[in-house]
């Protein structure tokens, strides 16, 4: 069965990167963090569409590297201007680029849950490994 699109949206395109996904999911404690502390939210949508505009180009590109470093930059803005992650997931992020990852960011609504890394495919399994060692509490959800 083909999935059936709204007139206004195309689907989406299927983009070779040679990479895999690995999708990591953490019970977290509830945050003291607030949206509404922070003052950078406004000036930090431009960034988002910014970013966001760079990565569909380095996705049509098959550019993982690129699509990589802005999934990481993306996750900064979460936690620096939003201060919408927690440790934990700065954590499993911070480990999955130190463990191959081309890029990695806290997914979701914020206040931590999962991220997703973008790993090249000879390296998503040993990453994927790394990160359930460190983080025994984490889940993997899937590698894709």
């Amino acid at each position: 069965m083909r999935p059936v699109w709204p007139s206004a949206v195309r689907p989406p395109q299927h983009l070779v990167l040679n990479c895999s996904a690995i999708w990591v999911w953490m019970i977290c404690p509830v945050s003291t963090r607030c949206p509404i502390r922070s003052t950078a939210a406004p000036a930090t949508s431009v960034t988002d569409n910014d970013l966001t505009e760079r990565g569909l180009a380095a996705l049509k590109a098959g550019d993982a590297a690129t699509f990589g470093a802005l999934m990481t930059q993306s996750h900064a803005t979460e936690r620096d201007n939003y201060e919408i992650t927690v440790p934990e997931t700065d954590a499993i992020a911070a480990a999955a680029l130190a463990n191959g990852a081309l890029g990695a960011r806290q997914t979701g609504g914020g206040w931590g849950g999962a991220i997703v890394a973008l790993a090249p495919d000879e390296q998503a399994e040993s990453c994927a490994e790394a990160l359930t060692k460190k983080f025994p509490n984490a889940k993997l959800l899937a590698l894709s």
